[in-house]
Parts: C-alpha cells; sequence; structure tokens
C-alpha cells in the first residue's frame, strides 16, 4: 500500500499492527516488532506529509495557470472587441456617418485614455461633422433659395383655370394617408363563398314554383334543392315562425325564374319575421333575429352633408347712406355694407338622413332586433349593424354626396364701349396793347357781375366766379386823342361738351395790327375723337343654392353733415363724415338643374360710379360769418335684377345701358354772323358727341368635386 502511494489505508494497518503488539495480553517476546512498526509509521506519515503538501502545491500552480489562461483569453477578447469597434468606427467614418463614429469612438476612448488610434478617429470625425454641417447648411440655404424664387416665378404666372388640380403625387400621399377614415368594417372570413352563392343564385334558374295550401317551410326550399346545386339550410326558429303564423304557400309560378327571385317570393310569403341570409358559403333561411347577429359600432361621418350654409347679402353700394337711418330702404335685414343674411341653414338635416336611412336600407331591423341603432349626433351618424348594413350605408350617403358636391362659378363681365368726339372753331377779338405792351381794358365794363362781358381768362385771369370784378381787354383800339377812345371786344363763350372730353389743347393763335386803329384776333380751333372698350371682369365660386357676392370696390369719405355743438358765447360745427363706394358688386344665388345641364341664376349685379369733382354746398353757421362745406356726391349706378338660365359653360348677355349724348353750340354775333365769309370772324361754334353702350355678360360653369375625383384617380391609374 506504501508503494502504491495509498498512505492512508497502510497507516492504518501499521497503527491496527502497532495496537496488537503494544496492546496484546500474551506472553509474546515481539522482538524488534514494535519499534520497527513505529519507526514505520513515522515513516509513512512523514511520506503521507509530503505527499499531501506536493499535491497541494500542484493544485494551486493549476489554479494560476488556469486563472492565467482565463485573463489572457479574457485581454484576447476585448482587444478584438475594440478592434471591430474600430472596424466599424472607420466604416461609419468612410461612409460619412460621423455622429455613429463619434459615438463608437467616445466609448473606446472611455474604456481605455491611451488608444491612441480611437482618440485620434474621434477627434477627426468631429472635425469631419462640423464641416459636413456647415456644407449641407450652405446646401439647404442654396436649394431654399432655388426654391424662393421658383415660387416668385410661379406667383408671376396667372392662373386662369377654374380649378386647379392637385399634383398626382400628392394625391397619391394624402390617399394614403388618409385611407383609414374610408376603411369599413372587414367581411366576414368566408366572404368569397358569399360572394359565389350570391353570384350562383343571380344565375342558376328554376323551372317553375308551384304550390297549393303547402304549411311546411322545408318542402317549398326542397323543390330548390331538386332544381339546383346551391347549398339550403332552413332553421328551426324560421319553421316556428312560419307554423306560428299558421301560414300556407300558394304559389303559381309556372315560368322559369331566377333563384333569387323565388327565394324573395318564398321568404315574402312566409311572413316578415323570414328573412334568407348567407354564411359559410350557404345559403341560410331563417329569422330576422338570427340573421342579423355580427353587429358592429361605427360612426359615419356626415358633416360635409349636414354643414351650416347662410346666405351673405351685397354691400348696397346703389345708394347714399343718409345719416337719419329712416332714410334707408331696401330689404331691412341687408346691412348696408353687406354681410350674412338670415339664420344659417343645413345642407341637409341629420334628424331626417337618419331617417331616410332607416327607411331605405335594412327595413323592419332597425326596432325589431336587438342590439342594431342609429343616431345623429354632432355631425357623426352613429349606427349599429352588421358589416354589409354598414357598406349599404355608405353607398347610400354617397349617393346624397354626388348632388352636395358641386358648386358653380359665375364670371360676369362688363363690357363697356365708348366713342366720343368735340370739335371748336371760334375766334375772339381781344387782347389789344399799346406799344408798351400794355394790355388794353375796357374800364367801364367788369368781366361778371351784371355786364357778363367775359370768362375773366384774360391776361392770365383766374376766371369766374373769382375775377368776376376785373376788366376785360379790347380787341379793337383806336384814340382820338384828347376826344377819348374807341374800345371794343368780341368774344365767344360756350358751355360744358360733357363729361370726359374738354377744350383744352389745339391751335391757339393771336394776330395784332398795330396802326392808328389796332386789332388783336385770337383764333382756337380744336378737334377730338376718342374710342375706347373697357373690360372688368368678377368671378366668383359659391355652393350651390347658397348665395354669395364678390365685390371690387372704392370708397371714399366726405363730409355730409355737422353736429352744431353749443359752447359759451359760440357755436361749434362737428362734421359728421360719411362714406360713399363706388365699383363693381356681383350679388348672385345659383341653382342647379337635376339634369346638371343648366344653372339658374338669381342675378343683382350692380355698378355704381362716383360723379367728379363732387358737389358742395356752403353755408354760414348761426349768421356767423365763418363758412361751412358740406358735400353732395352724385352717384351714377347701372343694376339689374334678373333670373336667367344658362347652360353648364355657356355665356349669355342679361343687359344693358347706352347713354348717347350729342351737342351743337354757337356764339355769335347778329347781322356780322350772317354776312359771308366774315362771319367767321364773329362767331364761335362747337359740336360734340359721348356714346357709351354697357353690356353685361354671365358665364356659369358647374363645378362637380367627384368628377375632379375620379380624373384624379384616372391619373394614377385606378
Amino acid at each position: 500500500l506504501r508503494a502504491e502511494g495509498n498512505y492512508d489505508a497502510a497507516l492504518g494497518r501499521l497503527n491496527l499492527a502497532s495496537s496488537i503488539v503494544n496492546g496484546s495480553d500474551l506472553n509474546i517476546d515481539w522482538g524488534s516488532l514494535a519499534d520497527d512498526v513505529s519507526s514505520m509509521i513515522s515513516a509513512v506519515t512523514g511520506e503521507r506529509d509530503a505527499a499531501l503538501s506536493s499535491q497541494r502545491e500542484e493544485a494551486t500552480r493549476e489554479s494560476f495557470n488556469a486563472l492565467q489562461e482565463e485573463r489572457q483569453l479574457e485581454v484576447e477578447r476585448q482587444s478584438l472587441r475594440r478592434d471591430g469597434i474600430l472596424e466599424d468606427a472607420i466604416e461609419n467614418f468612410a461612409a460619412g456617418n460621423f455622429d455613429k463614429t463619434i459615438s463608437l469612438t467616445a466609448g473606446l476612448v472611455e474604456e481605455d485614455p491611451l488608444n491612441a488610434r480611437a482618440a485620434e478617429l474621434h477627434s477627426a470625425a468631429e472635425k469631419a461633422r462640423h464641416l459636413h454641417l456647415e456644407d449641407e447648411w450652405v446646401k439647404t440655404r442654396a436649394e431654399r433659395y432655388l426654391t424662393w424664387v421658383e415660387d416668385i416665378e410661379e406667383a408671376r404666372i396667372l392662373i386662369t383655370d377654374i380649378v386647379t388640380l392637385p399634383n398626382t403625387e400628392h394625391w397619391r400621399k394624402i390617399n394614403e394617408l388618409r385611407k383609414k377614415y374610408r376603411e369599413l368594417p372587414d367581411e366576414d372570413e368566408d366572404s368569397a363563398e358569399n360572394s359565389l352563392i350570391k353570384q350562383e343564385i343571380a344565375t342558376q334558374r328554376i323551372p317553375s314554383l308551384v304550390f297549393e295550401g303547402e304549411t311546411s317551410l322545408e318542402t317549398v326550399i326542397d323543390q330548390l334543392r331538386t332544381f339546383t346545386s346551391i347549398p339550403y339550410v332552413v332553421t328551426p326558429d324560421a319553421i316556428d315562425a312560419v307554423d306560428a303564423e299558421g301560414i300556407e304557400f300558394n304559389l303559381t309560378m309556372t315560368h322559369e325564374l331566377s333563384v333569387e327571385h323565388a327565394l324573395n317570393i318564398i321568404t315574402d310569403a312566409a311572413g316578415p319575421d323570414v328573412i334568407y341570409s348567407f354564411r359559410h358559403g350557404v345559403v341560410y333561411i331563417t329569422t330576422l333575429s338570427n340573421a342579423f347577429t355580427n353587429l358592429v359600432l361605427r360612426p359615419h361621418d356626415i358633416r360635409d352633408l349636414t354643414a351650416m350654409i347662410v346666405d351673405q347679402a351685397a354691400p348696397q353700394i346703389d345708394r347714399i347712406q343718409l345719416p337719419d337711418s329712416s332714410f334707408q330702404m331696401g330689404d331691412e335685414e341687408e346691412l348696408p355694407m353687406g354681410g350674412p343674411v338670415g339664420e344659417p341653414v343645413p345642407i341637409m338635416d341629420p334628424d331626417n338622413i337618419a331617417t331616410l336611412v332607416q327607411q331605405s336600407i335594412a327595413t323592419g331591423t332597425w326596432d325589431s332586433i336587438e342590439g342594431v341603432s342609429i343616431q345623429a349626433q354632432n355631425g357623426q351618424l352613429f349606427v349599429r349593424h352588421t358589416a354589409e348594413v354598414h357598406r349599404q350605408i355608405e353607398v347610400f350617403l354617397e349617393g346624397f354626396r354626388r348632388y352636395t358636391s358641386s358648386m358653380v362659378n359665375i364670371e360676369a363681365k362688363f363690357l363697356t364701349i365708348t366713342k366720343d368726339y368735340l370739335q371748336e372753331i371760334g375766334v375772339d377779338w381781344r387782347g389789344a396793347r399799346t406799344e408798351a405792351g400794355e394790355l388794353i381794358p375796357l374800364d367801364d365794363l367788369t368781366s361778371g357781375f351784371d355786364d357778363n362781358s367775359s370768362a375773366a381768362f384774360d391776361d392770365n385771369g383766374l376766371g369766374l366766379p373769382s375775377g368776376s370784378g376785373s376788366n376785360p381787354t379790347a380787341g379793337a383800339y383806336y384814340s382820338e386823342g384828347e376826344d377819348g377812345s374807341i374800345r371794343a371786344r368780341s368774344e365767344g363763350i360756350l358751355g360744358e361738351y360733357g363729361s370726359r372730353l374738354g377744350v383744352a389743347g389745339g391751335l391757339a393763335m393771336q394776330l395784332s395790327f398795330i396802326d392808328d386803329v389796332q386789332y388783336s384776333l385770337i383764333m382756337n380751333a380744336v378737334r377730338k375723337d376718342e374710342r375706347a372698350q373697357e373690360l372688368t371682369s368678377v368671378m366668383l365660386s359659391t355652393q350651390n343654392t347658397e348665395r354669395a357676392y364678390a365685390a371690387m370696390l372704392n370708397q371714399i369719405t366726405y363730409i355730409q353733415d355737422f353736429d352744431v355743438e353749443v359752447a359759451l358765447a359760440s357755436f361749434i360745427a362737428d362734421p359728421v363724415v360719411g362714406v360713399i363706394s363706388d365699383g363693381i358688386v356681383l350679388d348672385v344665388r345659383p341653382t342647379i338643374a337635376q339634369d346638371r345641364t343648366t344653372v339658374s341664376l338669381e342675378l343683382r349685379p350692380t355698378i355704381a360710379t362716383i360723379m367728379r369733382p363732387i358737389a358742395e354746398f356752403t353755408s354760414s353757421l348761426a349768421g356767423l360769418t365763418t363758412p361751412i362745406t358740406i358735400q353732395l356726391p352724385e352717384l351714377q349706378v347701372a343694376s339689374v335684377k334678373t333670373t336667367v338660365v344658362v347652360p353648364d359653360g355657356g355665356t349669355v348677355v342679361i343687359g344693358g345701358l347706352k347713354k348717347l349724348f350729342n351737342i351743337d353750340q354757337r356764339a355769335e354775333i347778329p347781322f356780322l354772323s350772317d354776312i359771308p365769309v366774315l362771319s367767321l370772324l364773329f362767331k364761335k361754334e362747337g359740336e360734340a358727341s359721348e356714346n357709351r353702350d354697357v353690356i353685361l355678360m354671365i358665364t356659369a360653369t358647374i363645378i362637380d368635386a367627384n368628377e375632379l375625383k375620379d380624373r384624379l384617380e384616372v391619373k394614377l391609374g385606378n
């Protein structure tokens, strides 16, 4: 055992031998055996202790080596991980992903601040990111500036189309984003089978349907099973409903008919509680309560059908509003400056929509089936019913939207055609001067007042009435020395010719003859022609049957009155400022015909023009010398109130205003004007004509939102 290294077993045997030798009661001569055993025990014990010490040292050495190997593996693993992160950071740096590079290298530097490669890459990535951001900023700003230029250029392009469709890509995008608002409840998982069955009952036919006094619903359905391959199930509650009502089937359909027609006839004869439905590709003849079991609550948005519409009255520019409101004329509900008239009215009443749905879709189920409900609230139609009924309701509401999605574009064109003519020729004898160049006046005559001998324009005169006290100049002068002088003048003064053409300009020629008798002749001649066409267009789009207006106005303030304030020994005039408008107003209410081909227009177009200059009236205040002036504007109005019918896209001339003005004037000296040739020197004559024609043309175009949407869908290929 000692040789085998089993020291514990050997010590056990030796200790046993020592006990036998030393503890035996027998008188036996053991010789040196006891000493040998004792020495052997000591030797074995020493060898065992040495062996144990050697084993412990070996175990310690092995543990140390294992730890060293594990640490080396960990160091190698961390090194490989850092190398992998560094490679990933380098790849991101090369790809321009500087933020990711900074994030990766920041972790490496935090783990090992002495990692020079990671620190260098981290610093390079930060610098590159700043440079990249600066380049991106410059590029972004450049693109934005180009966008601004494009917007400016686009704004300069006049859009003449009534409606401009959006970009197809934008339309596709918003359709995809808002698709969820149009989604209906999912159909049953066997909807494909049900669709096939619906097609089968519509196409398969039976030769006849004849019964007399039959009380069994199952027997009646058996005839359908005989002639068709369609699966039918008659539920017990349907049989009980027929039996409870005591119904007899008396059918005499001797001609060929479709299965769908036959099912409708049978269920109608079976009573109001029996219907047929489709489940799992099978035709179920059942009762109302069992047919509608999978109820779904879903809101249907009807805000576009119940939107409130309010009429808008146009400003009343065809009259001058006086300070006292009692003098206002017209409809009391209409505001002088325009605005809403009456109460807002919904396009359709929400309660009526709910009633129409109940009367048109799944009739008989709304009150008889538990859980089925419909309620209109806050622009939503909340319905609890089957998915099929929800789809029918959506189709039903879309039918209404076809009639409420239309608006009308009205364009009113006011064409003003003007043709004017003026001619004036005359000779005046005035403006004679002395040899020293001084004007020779008629001392005993005045331009105004009692004499009225001239227009007071001689020698840069101010004209009448400012120059009423001035002395007119002579046209012929003869001096008799101390006996006096003879002075005479002749001037033709004509009135106004109209509002558009004046006599300014033309030929003005003066001839002076200096002799014993001095003469001064002034000849004036002018001729003017004017032809003009002015087109003013007003365009307005409005909802069907809604009253609306478009206005292009110029508002002018004027002093229309004074309020007198009494102070201590004085009166103060406080002016009352009024506002008057001129321009064009188009007030219209369109009504689209049922066939969508014509539009009825209730029109009130108005053109108002303020006559300038505005007349003034001057008076004094309570006898005081301080004058006050009020203005009296004059308004020229052309208006039409009518109802016309216009085809879609057509134009109609609904009215016109023609104004003709002709005038001939002559100022002459009696007797002298009758002498041939000589009469030309003693008269002034002129003629003028002003012709103005205003024509109003209306163009109406129907715009249907559904048609525009369909046009976009065609562009998208849907």
